[in-house]
C-alpha cells in the first residue's frame, strides 16, 4: 500500500486556484510559478509549505506593482 498525503492533495487543489486566478486577472503573472510548483502530476514532486512559503518571500513589492 502506498502511504497517502492528504497535505500533497490540497497543495494540488489549490495550485489550480492560484493559476485559475492568475489566467482571469492581469499583473498576476509572478504567481505562476507557484501554481505551477504547486500542480505537479507527482505529489511528491510538489512544493512542499516551506519551499511555498521561500517562493511567496521571494515576490518583492516591486514584482508585485500594478503595470
Amino acid at each position: 500500500t502506498i502511504p497517502f498525503d492528504p497535505f500533497k492533495t490540497d497543495i494540488y487543489l489549490l495550485g489550480n486556484v492560484i493559476l485559475r486566478i492568475v489566467k482571469k486577472y492581469d499583473g498576476l503573472e509572478y504567481f505562476s510559478k507557484i501554481g505551477e510548483a504547486m500542480t505537479r502530476t507527482k505529489p511528491e514532486e510538489r512544493a512542499s509549505i516551506p519551499e511555498l512559503l521561500g517562493m511567496i518571500d521571494s515576490l518583492t513589492p516591486k514584482k508585485l506593482e500594478r503595470r
